[in-house]
């Protein structure tokens, strides 16, 4: 599975069995550390939570919502069966090459320019030739170079981004328009 960095993603597991309880654990490949859930950070040891519980539906499918961090790497999620005491590896998560954001609510909101979630605080930070791509809301799919420098792309203080090229309307600052920045 890929994904890139903080983008909110569902890991399903599918049991074929009947089991109540299912929890999951996550290694991070490049040193083999485990995310501490209560935290959400990776150690090699002092967890104060390093498993978490996942949720099931009719069809013995369960799921966990995490949000990828911010550094490109793989992530191994381990499955547990708590009943059967059986462990499973699942699916490879790689994280890689572009920063997830949502459209933030502003007045000054345009087509081109908008604000955003990113947590860099240095101007231009984002700049030409990276690519701002739409993932969710009316939008989707449509993807823009951003500006070159001379014409700030990324205002780190206020999070203002500004497109090289309008998109064909305003993206919806409701919090339902995701999106992605990716650094070419």
């Amino acid at each position: 599975m890929r994904a890139y960095l903080r983008e909110p993603i569902v890991i399903p597991f599918v049991l074929g069995q009947t089991s109540l309880s299912v929890s999951i654990k996550i290694m991070r490949l490049s040193d083999g550390y485990w995310f501490d859930f209560n935290d959400s950070t990776f150690k090699n040891s002092g967890w104060v939570s390093d498993v978490a519980s996942m949720s099931s539906d009719d069809n013995t499918v369960f799921t966990y919502a995490w949000t990828t961090p911010d550094a490109q790497d793989k992530y191994q999620p381990v499955f547990i069966d708590n009943d059967a005491v059986y462990q499973s590896a699942g699916e490879i998560v790689e994280v890689y090459g572009g920063t997830v954001f949502t459209v933030q609510t502003d007045v000054t909101n345009t087509a081109t320019t908008f604000k955003t979630d990113l947590p860099p605080a240095t101007d231009n930070f984002y700049r030409a030739p990276s690519l701002v791509k739409i993932l969710k809301g009316a939008l989707i799919g449509q993807t823009r170079k951003l500006e070159v420098v001379a014409n700030n792309p990324y205002i780190g203080a206020t999070k203002f981004i500004k497109l090289a090229e309008s998109l064909t309307a305003e993206p919806l600052d409701d919090g339902s328009v995701r999106c992605v920045v990716i650094n070419e």
